[in-house]
């Protein structure tokens, strides 16, 4: 990663550290001799991730100075991501830690940032992912994976968004279904009907609260769906067994839940 680095950015890495991993892209943290904190994403290249990382770049310079987003540094040859043995490389400049502890004080921070882009027109490259009975309610800018490894806190403040490769122009419930259930799963045994509540009443706008619960359900579905397709990605078979056990005991509470806040489950 040194070399990398000091090939494609002409910058020398005093220090590096890898700080998240993911079925697809791998972070590393990055301090220079400058004293600079950056932040190296690697991922197995494919022609849809490569389009993939083309979108989060440029989404992230469209609401540059609208919102706290990466800065990504141009390399040598002035572009923003580069291909080399088959891995897709960017870096950016970093800025604190995913809040994977969450608490209500952080969780109001996301929810702030997430109504401001939402109250951001769209590029015109972006689309609708979905068919939605009324068109007219489908139109706000929307994150489309807002859990809290996608933000950054610093001292207890948040300090940026990142990973807008999933943005898509929708409704705000499909935002806020996603961000409550991923915010809930780290929230050390919180019940779901009080972050929910607290989601709902924060936002202060009327919502479709069985949308946002239905959203909310599919995540974790989803994820629990990710959780045995990717098996083989662990590094070990406890390490994926506490993960399947933990998202199947919360799949099984979300669904409890739903049969108190929207009489469904």
């Amino acid at each position: 990663m040194n070399l990398v680095i000091a090939d494609s950015y002409g910058l020398k890495a005093e220090y590096l550290e890898l700080i998240s991993w993911g079925y697809h892209t791998t972070a590393y943290y990055v301090k220079t001799s400058k004293n600079r904190d950056l932040l190296l994403a690697e991922s197995a290249w494919s022609a849809d991730k490569e389009a993939k990382v083309g979108k989060d770049i440029s989404i992230a310079l469209y609401l540059d100075k609208k919102l706290p987003v990466p800065r990504y540094l141009p390399t040598k040859q002035k572009g923003l991501q580069f291909t080399l043995a088959g891995k897709i490389y960017r870096l950016s400049e970093f800025a604190g830690l995913s809040p994977l502890k969450m608490d209500y004080h952080v969780l109001g921070q996301m929810l702030a940032i997430l109504k401001k882009l939402h109250h951001i027109s769209p590029p015109a490259t972006l689309k609708s992912k979905k068919v939605h009975t009324n068109q007219n309610e489908a139109h706000s800018f929307l994150h489309g994976d807002p859990t809290p490894h996608n933000f950054l806190v610093t001292n207890n403040k948040l300090s940026a968004m990142l990973d807008f490769e999933l943005c898509y122009v929708g409704r705000i419930e499909e935002d806020l279904g996603k961000c409550i259930v991923f915010s809930w799963n780290y929230m050390h045994n919180r019940p779901f009907e009080e972050v929910y509540r607290y989601v709902i009443d924060s936002y202060s706008r009327i919502l479709d609260q069985a949308l946002v619960y239905k959203e909310a359900l599919t995540s974790l579905q989803n994820h629990l769906a990710s959780v045995l397709k990717h098996k083989d990605k662990y590094s070990t078979r406890t390490e994926w067994e506490r993960d399947f056990t933990f998202t199947n005991t919360q799949l099984n509470r979300l669904k409890e839940a739903g049969r108190t806040l929207v009489g469904k489950g």
